[in-house]
């Protein structure tokens, strides 16, 4: 046998096993997308779940006020058929009196108008609020997509929109320095908040039970800070308007869990950008209301 056939022999198991690996790895790699893709369609399912809670509650809520104006509306109609009951009665007397009735009743029935007119500016006010912070949270749901949810959280409570960053994204346990990543997600939720200068934002930051480092008073100095920071970051760098934004702490005295393990005090550090509609008109109408 030549040098060269005993050369090649020696090098064709190589080759299979090379050719076999290639194979096993190619597999490998498409068994790690596909989990990937189910993990973001259980997110994407899990968000639409509590979209349609949100909703249900905030239609729960949108009920109940109307319930409490149309129950409003019923006594006045309830007045307005008495004082005509009352106009039947003392028909028998001085065209005076009946003319102070009428006088009455006028009023009353103006009054009812005016309530009626009111429940449909409410309605009305409440609807382009909810839409609003519909149309925020499609946006940011858009943009935030590729964050998981152990860093990026979008939540509706309570009528307002709740985004939740992750210590370990913004500041990876630096303090109040803000991170690359940080920055980065900062950037994209900076784009949205820019198209909604009629939300107020929020900035309100939490802290685990740890100490924090010298240099801070406690975890209440802790928490401001940071949301400061995000705030600076946010109006300096982005454009976010002054007058839309503020910021506050909670220190670690509202925590998600509890603080027993490493795990849970990372969880507990975070911080929480909380969109609300201006509640001004609304506020506005209630105060005119008789």
């Amino acid at each position: 046998m030549s040098n060269q056939a005993a050369l090649l022999l020696l090098m064709l198991p190589m080759l299979f096993s090379c050719v076999g690996k290639k194979k096993y790895l190619q597999m490998e790699y498409l068994q790690d997308e596909c989990m990937k893709r189910e993990r973001q369609l259980e997110a994407q399912l899990d968000f639409a779940r509590a979209q349609i809670d949100q909703l249900q509650s905030r239609n729960e809520e949108l009920n109940n006020t109307i319930g409490v104006l149309r129950d409003d509306k019923a006594q006045l109609e309830s007045d307005t058929n008495r004082l005509e009951e009352r106009i039947r009665d003392m028909a028998r007397r001085s065209q005076s009196t009946q003319n102070q009735l009428a006088t009455e009743l006028e009023s009353t029935a103006q009054q009812l108008a005016e309530k009626e007119e009111r429940l449909d500016e409410i309605k009305t006010t409440i609807n382009l609020r909810d839409e609003r912070l519909r149309e925020a949270r499609a946006d940011l749901q858009d943009t935030l997509m590729s964050y998981p949810n152990e860093e990026v959280l979008l939540e509706m409570r309570g009528g307002r929109l709740y985004i939740t960053l992750a210590d370990e994204l913004l500041f990876g346990g630096r303090s109040t320095t803000l991170q690359s990543s940080g920055k980065e997600a900062l950037a994209i939720v900076a784009i949205v908040l820019n198209r909604y200068p009629d939300l107020e934002v929020t900035v309100l930051g939490h802290t685990s039970t740890d100490r924090p480092n010298r240099g801070y008073a406690d975890n209440w100095d802790l928490s401001v800070r940071r949301a400061a920071s995000i705030v600076r970051t946010l109006t300096e760098d982005h454009d976010v308007s002054t007058n839309q934004i503020m910021a506050a702490g909670k220190g670690e005295y509202l925590p998600l869990v509890s603080n027993d393990n490493t795990e849970n005090k990372l969880k507990n550090k975070r911080v929480e950008l909380i969109l609300s509609p201006r509640l001004d008109m609304l506020y506005n109408i209630l105060q005119e209301t008789p």
